[in-house]
């Protein structure tokens, strides 16, 4: 839709669609009515943006309260538009960069998007969707946090065949070599006696030995894992994909009986976390 009507900044469209919601009820008891965490359907608007410095991005609404926010962004789009202002010529393909000139700069450019401030950035979206917060929650702000991350290492190569002849010997390597430790490992992690939860190795070869695209290893330890596959022929990608970031160690300073001291504490979900050092 973009494309066809030239839309370069500004809103694209809007979707409205019934789906389940949590939210809350009201409980009558003899003390009187009090709120309760509810599921239910409720409408979400969906509006669609072309932005500025991010590319395509959506905004998720939901229409009933809570009223919560969701905002996604793809990092590859906000690349491709810094690398076009910095006059850095490269190849783009949906979601992968097949060809960059000059990839120490364009990595550089990249490591900036965590440091945004995304507060700010994201509040804005959310003020210009729900007039609500013009009105009846004047002065209230949003705790924005990351439902879901996704970080993938590309590596570049120069032919299909280098790809087509490499990949399945990592496909095997990856399924017959590595149990539970080495998963865990690859997530920060130590696999103790006291782990509750999943540790999962999935393989789907996409009929690789039929010459038809789509391979993937995944391994996975409870809501996180890591993926492998090959993009556009031409592109292997090592995608990390965090939904409990929790489950992750950071070294940080906190506060312990009045005192300020560095210790390994889990990671939380909130955009305004800070650095660490892991």
């Amino acid at each position: 839709m973009a494309e066809e009507e030239g839309i370069q900044r500004g809103l694209v469209c809007i979707f409205v669609v019934l789906e389940p919601c949590r939210t809350f009820s009201l409980k009558f008891q003899n003390d009187g009515p009090r709120p309760e965490p509810a599921r239910r359907k409720c409408l979400y608007i969906y509006y669609c943006f072309m932005d500025r410095e991010f590319g395509l991005i959506h905004v998720k609404l939901q229409t009933w309260f809570p009223m919560q926010i969701q905002i996604y962004v793809n990092g590859h789009d906000w690349l491709e538009r810094k690398l076009t202002a910095n006059g850095i010529p490269f190849t783009k393909h949906d979601n992968v960069f097949l060809r960059i000139d000059d990839w120490k700069r364009a990595q550089k450019l990249s490591d900036r998007f965590t440091g945004l401030n995304w507060p700010w950035i994201l509040e804005g979206y959310a003020r210009f969707v729900n007039p609500l917060l013009r009105d009846l929650l004047c002065g209230y702000q949003h705790y924005w946090v990351t439902s879901q991350s996704e970080y993938s290492t590309d590596i570049a190569v120069k032919s299909f065949s280098d790809l087509r002849e490499l990949f399945p010997r990592l496909l095997s390597h990856s399924t017959l070599c590595f149990g539970a430790k080495d998963v865990m490992g690859f997530l920060g992690r130590k696999l103790t006696g006291h782990f509750l939860g999943e540790i999962i190795s999935d393989l789907n070869d996409g009929g690789w030995h039929r010459r038809i695209p789509g391979a993937r290893i995944k391994h996975r330890v409870k809501e996180n894992w890591l993926k492998m596959y090959d993009k556009d022929g031409s592109v292997l990608r090592v995608e990390m994909v965090i939904n409990n970031p929790e489950e992750f160690k950071v070294r940080k300073k906190v506060t312990r009986i009045n005192r300020r001291v560095m210790e390994w504490v889990s990671k939380r979900k909130g955009v305004t976390y800070p650095r660490f050092r892991s």
